[in-house]
């Protein structure tokens, strides 16, 4: 039995991001959703929510940090494997690819849009992103960093980082997915004086809102608004 799994934590992300997120899921699979959640209110009945602590007074961490907690929980030890999704992304294909994915442990290569001219300039910094992460069991991971957690997220820019420097090695899922800001290859923003991409490319199954604009901030006419809000 597998599942998805999802953070909300603080007012980052409403409860509409949850919302909007399953109601994706549900067009392609009945599979267990769960949202690890400080504050639940507001999100659909049928999501299975667990509760989860802040640390906003720690200096360093923020809730992308919620990541490797998530991975000791035990209410996920029943799954053969976890998909996990980040709240900012627009499924905007089917994604049955990535929910029937087997691998022990797979994330998103950034590789793709940063290219090799980012990756020889600045080798300590991470060229894959854990917006989406199929895995089974990452224990370890999890052990590594609570043992020291507060060190860590004082020391890393992030837990992405913090799985890189500490030689860490997921396996690359296949090109399903592109950024909305930075496109989908190093020509569009990393090679181009970092201008931003703003682009929808109906090829991929999933869009990347990984900085600013947060989709709810997009114009109501734009079409990956009106996927999301499940309009088209």
């Amino acid at each position: 039995m597998d599942c998805v799994t999802c953070l909300k934590i603080g007012n980052l992300y409403s409860a509409e991001y949850v919302n909007n997120l399953h109601k994706s899921i549900r067009k392609y699979s009945d599979i267990d959703f769960i949202c690890f959640t400080d504050d639940s209110e507001g999100i659909d009945n049928d999501v299975i929510t667990y509760d989860i602590e802040s640390h906003w007074d720690v200096e360093g961490w923020w809730p992308a940090w919620s990541k490797l907690e998530m991975y000791g929980r035990n209410e996920l030890e029943k799954y053969d494997k976890k998909i996990f999704f980040d709240l900012d992304i627009v499924i905007q294909n089917d994604i049955t690819p990535i929910l029937e994915y087997e691998t022990d442990w797979a994330i998103i290569d950034t590789s793709l849009w940063k290219g090799q001219k980012f990756k020889k300039e600045h080798p300590e910094q991470a060229t894959w992103n854990s917006s989406c992460t199929i895995y089974k069991d990452l224990t370890d991971v999890y052990v590594s960093y609570i043992v020291d957690w507060d060190y860590h997220v004082k020391m890393y820019r992030g837990c992405d980082n913090f799985l890189w420097v500490n030689g860490f090695k997921p396996d690359y899922l296949p090109s399903w997915f592109y950024s909305y800001r930075e496109g989908w290859h190093p020509s569009h923003y990393w090679e181009n004086q970092w201008t931003p991409q703003f682009k929808y490319n109906p090829d991929f199954l999933i869009c990347l809102f990984h900085q600013k604009p947060d989709v709810h901030e997009l114009e109501s006419s734009n079409i990956l608004k009106k996927i999301w809000n499940d309009s088209v």
